[in-house]
């Protein structure tokens, strides 16, 4: 869903329900609750099917909670089923909240980390050699031919294997295993 759809849709629900109050369309509190519910409902399902910056999610709590404690005041629900309702609406909300909780730690931990491309990525891998390290040479790594030097300045044979110790520019420094 485009970003302008949604502002056109949060900004259409909202007037269409302040216009059903306006002209007492709705004036039962159990139609309002339903309402305001519906509208949550419908709020927490766009912000599922198209994840953005959790306008609709948290718009879509207020308007759950909204319609719970709207339907709190209506005299024919029976207190029993209100309570009921509210405990299942609260504790899917809870467990969204733990979810939510979750899913951020995750993310924060990924965008936190120093991403590994370029030379970073080599260090510690497994490389072989394709031309005698006199110390210097070539080595293979990743189906790539890198320049390479011996990290103690020996002599290491073609086809010997190698871990990268470090990079400095283009050249990699490596150890005999």
């Amino acid at each position: 869903m485009k970003p302008y759809y949604k502002i056109i849709f949060i900004i259409v629900a909202i007037i269409l329900v302040f216009s059903l109050l306006l002209i007492r369309a709705v004036d039962n509190p159990l139609e309002l609750g339903i309402i305001f519910i519906a509208l949550g409902a419908l709020l927490l399902f766009f912000e599922i099917i198209d994840p953005g910056f959790g306008i609709f999610g948290f718009l879509g709590i207020a308007a759950l909670i909204f319609g719970i404690f709207v339907l709190e005041g209506e005299p024919s629900l029976q207190t029993g089923y209100f309570h009921g309702a509210t405990t299942m609406v609260l504790g899917a909300l809870a467990g969204l909240l733990i979810l939510f909780i979750f899913i951020t730690r995750g993310v924060s931990k990924v965008f936190g980390s120093k991403p590994k491309t370029g030379l970073e990525s080599l260090i510690g891998s497994e490389a072989e050699v394709v031309e005698e390290l006199k110390p210097a040479g070539r080595v293979r790594v990743r189906e790539e031919s890198w320049r390479a030097e011996s990290l103690e300045g020996k002599n290491i044979p073609e086809r010997a294997k190698v871990r990268i110790i470090k990079a400095e520019g283009s050249t990699l420094f490596v150890k005999e295993q």
